[in-house]
């Protein structure tokens, strides 16, 4: 098993760095109520993520995260705000970290765990990215007076903005979840019949 590991960190490091960060992120979030360290830390991820990746849709998403937390930690927030404003953001991780299992492991994992996986990323992509983000952010009111309440112009334009181009890209997201799994089903279906 180490072998493997050292073998799979030699081949996609950045990888396991943001695995790692994803994991911490969650820590904090669920557990210590604290997202002042792992914020930070997840923004470099990000924006070095930025130079790495090609497809456009995940720069927007890093984007938009990046600016979302320029926003919550330079607003001089009470702790318990920054917490409570954040938090519907850090959560959407939680599938992050399938999704980086799947490209760490996706050849070892076998068909029966890599299914496990894939099932364990769009459960939890559905309830956090899309469920969770729209009844804690979207339609909270007191999400909306507490995001409101530091805010001049300027930042009210940029955080409403960001909050709302990051659910609109993941009922994206999901829309190409629910293709592929769709195109799978058929393609199934059709090597059946055949």
């Amino acid at each position: 098993m180490s072998e493997l590991i050292i073998r799979t960190i030699k081949q996609n490091p950045f990888e396991y760095i943001k695995l790692t960060i994803y994991f911490w992120s969650l820590v904090e979030t669920f557990y210590y109520k604290n997202i002042d360290n792992v914020s930070t830390f997840i923004t470099v991820v990000l924006g070095t993520d930025l130079f790495i990746t090609r497809k456009i849709d995940i720069k927007l998403h890093h984007l938009i995260t990046i600016i979302f937390y320029i926003y919550v930690n330079t607003n001089g927030m009470t702790p318990h705000d920054k917490f409570q404003i954040s938090r519907p953001v850090m959560v959407c991780e939680v599938s992050s970290v399938f999704l980086s299992i799947n490209n760490i492991y996706s050849k070892e994992m076998g068909p029966r765990n890599a299914l496990i996986n894939q099932l364990l990323f769009v459960t939890t992509f559905i309830y956090y990215r899309i469920y969770s983000y729209y009844v804690d952010c979207i339609v909270n009111k007191e999400y909306h007076n507490m995001v409101n309440k530091y805010n001049n112009f300027y930042w009210t334009v940029t955080i409403w903005s960001t909050v709302y181009v990051f659910y609109t890209l993941n009922l994206y997201w999901t829309f190409l979840i629910g293709k592929k799994i769709y195109r799978k089903i058929v393609y199934s279906e059709i090597a059946k019949d055949d």
